[in-house]
């Protein structure tokens, strides 16, 4: 083959090493500026006096305070003082962290770290490391006077991973003090109680509420959250979305205990309609007896027994119970009954542990002893 006709291959590439591979590119546009090209600057959290700016995967850039974070956190207040950035890693003299949260979270964290808006305080929760106020308390009330902010879920959710993940140990212990002031408590009464309006929670969202649980090790959530999993049916398995889009599921542990733990709870229940007569007292009817004979025969009629069994035993039923005053009922035998139905449904709250197979020291005490014991 002539000379003219042979192929001509272009020299072959020097191989970069990882280095090179990982080195900042060099020329006129920094490795801060090529991480900021395309990026949104977030619009609450881009300050211009800002010394430091942290990039999303998302691409949304926050420029903030280095020494306001690495006083909070001691894993921000590391990572800072080991990046030592060079020239080319910076932009318009801020150094660039890329970070791998997503931008969401990191937003809802910053608010609680980083107000911008007037506070009002609505309850008050100890702090014992700085800032020296309660800024979680600060983060669930409204820049309006005299109107509570309703915070979501998913805005909790994200403080108390992230407060956990970069050791901001007073905003975690504060997040899940909330929680389990408004939702996942082990006090029977607060529970079914008036319903509370500061933290919005949908039912799919108690699988976040069992892996908030087991990610900070605070056993005493999981069996109101593990009994929330319950009413999920069969969307449990498809998991919980957050508003970033993650989808979180529970382990495969939590999930068999919530399917063990339905069953246990419709067995407790399957004989409510045929004790619901037990109680009612011949000696304290005004009736003269009658509200005994109409119990009776409402315990076996199957439009009560479809009633309950719609619902599981720990379900309030005292709504069903005085629309029974209406039916001739005395007070006495309907008061009565409301006893009696918070008594049988305390009974197994207190049981819930057992129930579900996990070990939760100070569950539902009574008397000064554990119900568990």
């Amino acid at each position: 083959m002539s000379a003219d006709n042979a192929t001509v291959r272009p020299p072959k590439r020097a191989r970069r090493s990882p280095e090179q591979d990982n080195s900042p590119q060099h020329g006129s546009t920094s490795t801060g500026a090529l991480l900021l090209t395309n990026h949104e600057h977030h619009p609450e959290f881009w300050f211009d006096d800002g010394n430091i700016i942290l990039v999303t995967p998302k691409h949304m850039g926050f420029r903030i305070f280095r020494g306001l974070l690495a006083a909070q956190s001691t894993v921000f207040a590391d990572m800072f003082a080991s990046s030592s950035p060079s020239a080319d890693e910076t932009l318009d003299g801020c150094p660039v962290v890329q970070v791998a949260d997503s931008h969401v979270d990191l937003a809802h964290l910053f608010r609680v770290l980083l107000p911008t808006s007037p506070i009002k305080w609505v309850f008050h929760l100890t702090v014992t490391k700085l800032p020296p106020l309660n800024v979680f308390t600060s983060y669930l009330q409204a820049a309006e006077p005299n109107h509570e902010r309703v915070r979501s879920f998913d805005e909790i959710s994200a403080v108390i991973r992230l407060a956990h993940k970069y050791h901001i140990p007073s905003i975690q212990e504060q997040a899940l003090r909330a929680l389990q002031a408004y939702h996942f408590t082990s006090d029977f009464d607060v529970y079914f109680g008036p319903p509370k309006n500061h933290i919005s929670l949908h039912n799919i969202q108690h699988i976040g509420a069992v892996n908030l649980a087991r990610l900070t090790d605070t056993p005493l959530m999981l069996p109101s959250a593990l009994y929330g999993c319950c009413h999920i049916g069969g969307r449990l398995l498809d998991g919980w979305t957050r508003e970033d889009g993650t989808v979180e599921h529970l382990s495969t542990d939590d999930i068999k205990r919530c399917f063990d733990a339905h069953f246990l709870l419709a067995r407790e229940q399957a004989p409510v309609p045929s004790r619901l007569c037990a109680p009612v007292p011949l000696d304290r009817c005004t009736e003269r007896g009658r509200c005994k004979l109409y119990v009776t025969a409402l315990a076996g009629s199957p439009s009560l027994v479809e009633m309950v069994m719609k619902e599981d035993m720990l379900t309030d039923r005292s709504p069903l119970i005085r629309s029974l005053q209406s039916n001739s009922m005395c007070d006495g035998c309907m008061q009565v009954l409301l006893e009696w139905d918070r008594l049988e449904r305390k009974r197994v709250w207190d049981r819930l542990p057992q129930i579900f197979g996990i070990a939760v020291d100070g569950w539902a005490k009574v008397d000064g002893k554990d119900a568990q014991s």
